[in-house]
């Protein structure tokens, strides 16, 4: 229904419909910003054990499913490099065998749609000692 009231009309030039390609995709975004903290939950709720089995885990795994359908992607790689483009350093720990600044926990993942972050995972930083 929201897409036929932001759809030019068939009228319109090829480079008008054309414009029309960013408020969707602005509409797609503030969608899945809006259901980060929702994610945050389900997140939480499976890290505590209580989205083992049952119907809301199929539930979870059903959004979390869709919802990487319209491009969706969770930043929480641990032992990566450190990225400030995608991470959030929080607590920098320094350790003898560090070499270079890696990613050794997550403390909240973030997300990504494209190249467009969403929201920077929040991250202890191993840094070189």
């Amino acid at each position: 229904m929201i897409s036929a009231v932001c759809r030019p009309s068939t009228s319109t030039t090829a480079s008008a419909s054309n414009a029309t390609v960013p408020w969707q995709e602005m509409a797609v975004i503030g969608v899945l910003n809006s259901l980060l903290p929702v994610l945050d939950d389900v997140d939480a709720a499976r890290q505590h054990g209580d989205l083992t089995d049952g119907p809301f885990a199929a539930i979870a795994a059903k959004l979390e499913n869709a919802l990487k359908t319209y491009g969706l992607v969770r930043i929480d790689e641990t032992g990566v490099e450190f990225d400030p483009t995608i991470h959030e350093a929080l607590i920098q720990q320094p350790g003898p065998d560090v070499e270079i600044d890696t990613v050794s926990q997550v403390l909240r993942s973030g997300y990504k749609s494209g190249e467009r972050v969403l929201r920077a995972a929040q991250v202890i930083v191993a840094v070189p000692a």
